[in-house]
């Protein structure tokens, strides 16, 4: 390949990133699935609704081709160089949205994934084109999208929902910026807002 044909292909996998991050929300369908589904229902003595079984099986599919992947040292379109020899972004984000589906309340799942999916792209090209716009702007935009969640989803009063938001987005923005070794950004900026709007509403008396 030519310095031309490496950079185009790496201009390529860099927007089907983007498209894929800026589509994630879909993965919200998943409320949609009726729960008793398989004849899985906790009202009926099972551990886990029909739609957490589907969840598992999906993560475990997705976890497993990983491994082979891993084993082969391959690398497949749209990931980043240095994912070769480590878990992937997809895989990572798919670990973080079912630990968020499992045990976090629904509207603060939504709010945190769309968050996610919208502001993390934004971050991306900010560093690269305009960073002195890092990290107000993403920080104003993160706020915005949990607070239009929260508010469409919730009877909160506005004031706590500002205060909820806020809080989101500066655990999403602070758990952004560094690089770890072994956990991708994609985990981090699922788990660590839910985990943070969690205890900022147990904070404000369970307005959740």
């Amino acid at each position: 390949f030519s310095h031309r044909d490496i950079a185009s292909m790496m201009e390529k996998g860099e927007l089907f990133r983007k498209s894929f991050h800026l589509c994630a929300p879909l993965f919200l369908l998943y409320y949609l699935v009726p729960g008793d589904m398989w004849g899985f229902a906790p009202s009926a003595g099972s551990v886990l609704s029909g739609r957490e079984v589907i969840l598992l099986i999906v993560l475990a599919a997705v976890l497993a081709s990983e491994a082979v992947r891993l084993k082969a040292g391959r690398r497949v379109f749209g990931m980043r160089h240095y994912e070769t020899g480590k878990m992937a972004a997809h895989a990572w984000a798919g670990l973080g949205i079912t630990i968020g589906f499992l045990f976090f309340p629904r509207p603060f799942v939504v709010a945190i994934v769309f968050g996610m999916a919208w502001v993390d792209p934004l971050i991306s090209v900010l560093r690269k084109e305009r960073p002195a716009l890092y990290p107000i702007l993403p920080l104003a935009a993160y706020l915005l999208i949990v607070a239009s969640a929260l508010f469409i989803q919730t009877d909160i009063p506005p004031l706590v929902i500002f205060n909820l938001a806020l809080i989101a987005a500066c655990a999403a923005i602070l758990c952004e910026s560094p690089r770890l070794e072994h956990l991708d950004d994609d985990f981090l900026l699922l788990t660590i807002p839910l985990a943070a709007l969690w205890l900022a509403d147990f904070l404000f008396a369970g307005a959740i």
